[in-house]
């Protein structure tokens, strides 16, 4: 018999006994084989399905299921293991839309944060500041660089609203900051800053050992209101 074509009413009632339902049944996954379909729907095919799971919730959201000729032996089905990977990927696909804006914000300051770099995450009302940023950036320019991020998140509507901005720390440091907007769910939510030196400034790596504001080490961490 023919694949399903897209559209098509996989329930019982209209197709019989087949490896999705039997796998929501379940609760793992599950294989039916020619004659187990009990109508006449799908004889000649194999199938292996997975059950996919809502995030957090642990209800089932549909099945991944891959089809084969029907195989004489009575081995496993050889699209399991693409099956599983699948409703894997798909499990972790609506775990990442589920994130709140604030994990994805986390998550973008920790890709861009190895090694001591000097990042700033900012979303307009709170900042996640590294350890290397701290030592590097003054309160001022950390303050205007979530004056530039407000204004990111004003403006991400812009033809050039989502790209990557880059300009010079304004109060002599020695140092650029390149801005990336972080998007979640097809907004602009907030941006990720990463200072370097600037090489055509030789005080670059002075303001590199110089503690912060007031002589004294600033502890890096989270600040914000609301």
């Amino acid at each position: 018999g023919p694949a399903p074509a897209a559209g098509c009413d996989l329930s019982e009632r209209a197709v019989g006994h087949h490896s999705a339902v039997l796998a929501l049944r379940l609760g793992r996954r599950a294989e039916t084989h020619g004659p187990e379909h009990v109508l006449d729907v799908w004889q000649e095919l194999s199938a292996v399905s997975v059950p996919v799971y809502e995030p957090g919730a642990g209800r089932p959201a549909g099945t991944v299921t891959a089809l084969t000729p029907l195989r004489e032996d009575r081995a496993p089905h050889p699209g399991t293991a693409l099956a599983e990977a699948t409703a894997l990927a798909v499990e972790s696909e609506l775990l990442g839309r589920a994130r709140p804006p604030e994990r994805v914000l986390l998550d973008a300051y920790l890709r861009h944060a190895p090694e001591g770099r000097a990042v700033v995450a900012l979303d307009g009302s709170s900042r996640i500041v590294s350890s290397g940023a701290a030592r590097l950036l003054s309160d001022e320019t950390l303050t205007g660089l979530e004056r530039r991020a407000t204004a990111l998140l004003r403006d991400a509507g812009a033809a050039d609203g989502r790209r990557p901005r880059e300009f010079p720390v304004p109060d002599g440091a020695g140092l650029v900051v390149r801005m990336t907007p972080v998007v979640h769910e097809g907004e602009v939510i907030g941006a990720v800053a990463v200072a370097r030196p600037d090489p055509a400034d030789g005080t670059a790596a002075a303001a590199a050992r110089t503690p912060g504001r007031g002589g004294e080490e600033r502890l890096p961490g989270l600040a914000g209101a609301s």
